[in-house]
């Protein structure tokens, strides 16, 4: 059995956000809930040279407030509409990103690395976490540091659910979108 996670963001780990990082929640720079969310659109959805993915450091990730060729550029107003929608958002997004938080990390926490559940919750399933070399750092560091403590467990002789990370490169969080931009 397996599960695929697909580029997912440190959040939804419930993982504390590094000090290093940008945030586009508390950019000083947008005054209004809707400079945010326009501003969202794009940082979310550019590509992002990291300077040095394979250290899997945060000093290796790049903080810029927005990537290159962001996919939104490549959206008609309909899909734009569709990927981007304020209300859906404030309703299932923004609770991920504040309230959320210590339940989402002690349900990955358990559902990924504690070694009871594992091995009676569903233990044939194996996890395989996406991620886009060419994602924000959101997405990035949500693979840097699930991969860091899944090796940890390992070390330690742990029985926990069998993770593969899989990186699709040069794709960015909007990677299976622009993957229809090329043939349409």
């Amino acid at each position: 059995m397996l599960l695929s996670c697909a580029d997912p963001p440190f959040l939804v780990f419930g993982y504390d956000q590094p000090p290093e990082g940008y945030n586009p929640f508390t950019d000083p720079d947008l005054p209004t809930p809707q400079a945010v969310f326009e501003n969202f659109k794009y940082w979310v959805s550019g590509y992002y040279d990291h300077p040095d993915l394979a250290s899997r450091s945060i000093n290796g990730l790049n903080f810029d407030k927005r990537g290159s060729r962001p996919s939104v550029d490549n959206m008609t107003e309909e899909e734009t509409a569709v990927n981007f929608d304020p209300a859906a958002a404030a309703r299932t997004e923004t609770p991920m990103f504040f309230q959320m938080q210590p339940v989402l990390k002690i349900l990955a926490q358990t559902c990924l690395f504690d070694e009871k559940v594992t091995s009676d919750v569903l233990p044939q399933l194996e996890v395989v976490h996406l991620f886009c070399a060419k994602a924000q750092w959101y997405c990035i560091w949500g693979m840097i540091e699930t991969e860091r403590q899944y090796k940890e467990h390992l070390n330690l002789g742990h029985k926990v659910r069998p993770i593969r990370f899989l990186e699709i490169e040069g794709g960015n969080h909007f990677v299976s979108l622009e993957i229809c931009f090329q043939y349409s």
